[in-house]
């Protein structure tokens, strides 16, 4: 199968004070032998005070605010905002 014609794929992240486990999660998608261009990580954070967000970014991934502070708001965040054709909800 040619690469043009794989699936896109979002990862749907919602986070709070997640640094403790965060880089080992981006890793593990980092790793998977699927074309970093037909994926995108969406971190949806709930006002993180820790390091969530600069290792976030050190990933690339898209950083979105959940004001509302629940983690189902942040799913909600994360599709109304996402560009795949799969989406997959991942703990941090």
């Amino acid at each position: 199968m040619n690469e043009d014609n794989y699936p896109f794929i979002s990862f749907v992240i919602p986070t709070l004070n997640s640094a403790g486990h965060l880089r080992k999660t981006l890793n593990s998608i980092k790793k998977q032998k699927y074309s970093s261009k037909k994926i995108e990580i969406l971190i949806i954070d709930a006002g993180s005070t820790d390091q969530t967000i600069s290792i976030a970014k050190r990933y690339n991934c898209k950083i979105l605010k959940n004001i509302n502070v629940q983690q189902e708001y942040g799913k909600f965040l994360g599709v109304t905002h996402c560009k795949g054709d799969y989406i997959f909800f991942i703990d941090s």
